[in-house]
C-alpha cells in the first residue's frame, strides 16, 4: 500500500470492497485504521516542519534582535564618550581663556 492513500481505496472502503471484490469487516476495519494512522503520520510530520520552521524564525529574530541591541548599546556608549570628550574640551578650553 502507498505511503499516501489514493481516491479509489477510500471508495474501496467505504463500498466494502477491495481489489478481489470482497473484503471483511475486521479487514476493512484494519484497513481503514491503516490509513489512518498513515495520515496521522503525514499530519504530524507537517506539524513538526511547522513548528520546527516557526522556531528557526524565532531563534533568527531573536539573534538578529540581540545583534541590534549590542550595535545599539555600543553606538550609545560611543555617542556618550564622544560627548564627554567634548564636555572635558569645553572646560579646559574655558580655564584656558580664564587662565
Amino acid at each position: 500500500m502507498p505511503l499516501v492513500p489514493n481516491t479509489m481505496q477510500y471508495i474501496n472502503l467505504i463500498r466494502g470492497t477491495s481489489r478481489d471484490g470482497c473484503l471483511s469487516f475486521r479487514n476493512r476495519h484494519v484497513e481503514v485504521n491503516y490509513l489512518h494512522a498513515q495520515l496521522g503520520l503525514l499530519f504530524a510530520a507537517a506539524t513538526v516542519r511547522i513548528v520546527v520552521e516557526v522556531e528557526i524564525v524565532v531563534a533568527l529574530v531573536a539573534v538578529v534582535g540581540t545583534a541590534a541591541i549590542v550595535v545599539g548599546v555600543e553606538n550609545a556608549a560611543a555617542h556618550a564618550v564622544v560627548v564627554q570628550t567634548a564636555d572635558v574640551s569645553a572646560d579646559a578650553a574655558v580655564l584656558a581663556v580664564m587662565g
